[in-house]
C-alpha cells in the first residue's frame, strides 16, 4: 500500500507536505505565521531548487480534475510563494510593520481561467 502524499518523482519533498501542502491561501499564510523562520528556511530550501520541475510536471494535469497527490504539490508550490516572502523579502514569518499582519482572508480559492 502507497502512502505517499505526493508523485513518485518528488519523494524527496514527502517530508514537507503533511505540514505545508495546505489547500487555501489563509491556511497557508496562517502556517507561515505560526512557524518559526528555522522551519520555513528548511522548507524553502528544499522547494526552491524543485520548484521548476514541478511546475512542468503539473502542467500536463488539468485544473478541474488534478488527482489528489498533484493537487498536494501544487499547494506546495503555492506554499512556496508564502515562505519566499517570509525568506526573501520580510526576514521573519510575519509583516512586522504591519497594523494586521495576518488579517488577509481568502474565503475561496479563485477558479481556473
Amino acid at each position: 500500500m502507497n502512502n505517499a502524499l505526493l508523485p513518485a518523482d518528488f519523494a524527496d519533498l514527502e517530508a514537507h507536505a503533511a505540514e505545508w501542502a495546505l489547500p487555501s491561501f489563509d491556511a497557508r499564510m496562517q502556517h507561515r505565521a505560526a512557524s518559526s523562520m528555522d522551519s520555513i528556511r528548511r522548507f524553502y530550501d528544499a522547494m526552491q531548487p524543485r520548484a521548476e520541475a514541478a511546475l512542468a510536471y503539473l502542467e500536463s494535469f488539468p485544473l478541474d480534475a488534478m488527482p489528489e497527490a498533484e493537487q498536494r504539490l501544487m499547494h506546495l508550490l503555492y506554499a512556496l510563494a508564502q515562505a519566499a516572502m517570509a525568506v526573501e523579502i520580510h526576514g521573519q514569518p510575519k509583516v512586522g510593520h504591519a497594523k494586521l499582519p495576518i488579517a488577509v482572508r481568502v474565503l475561496r480559492e479563485p477558479l481556473p481561467v
